[in-house]
């Protein structure tokens, strides 16, 4: 039996969980804000966290280390990692405070898809 024909029968059998309701036109507006400027700051930080992680390539690859540049760059990139970590701390609590626990599993997958695979910018 195929992955998808078992997928499709664990959905229909008897005792099934119903598909949970739809999206509420609010939450779905929410969501959407949620993770554009999710996307948006996310973006920004991993800029410049890419920057500066090249610019302490940079450093690592001369002779003569540069002590207060590289602990400058050390700096940088800790807040910055930091900072991409508790942006998506926020976005996650955000998200549950907008749709429930029979929603949020799928939504939550389709979240971090897009975020794995941001939309490409617009020329």
């Amino acid at each position: 039996m195929r992955y998808s024909a078992i997928v499709l029968a664990a959905l229909l059998a008897p005792g099934a969980d119903p598909a949970p309701p739809p999206l509420t036109v609010e939450q779905l507006t929410r969501v959407r804000s949620l993770v554009k400027t999710h996307q948006e700051e996310q973006a920004g930080l991993k800029t410049r966290l890419d920057k500066a992680q090249r610019d302490l390539a940079d450093c690592y690859a001369r002779f003569e280390l540069n002590d207060a540049e590289v602990k400058a760059l050390h700096d940088e990139i800790l807040d910055l990692q930091g900072r991409l970590l508790r942006g998506y701390d926020a976005m996650q609590r955000e998200l549950r405070l907008i749709v429930g626990p029979e929603r949020f599993l799928i939504l939550s997958r389709r979240i971090d898809n897009a975020l794995r695979n941001p939309p490409e910018p617009k020329k």
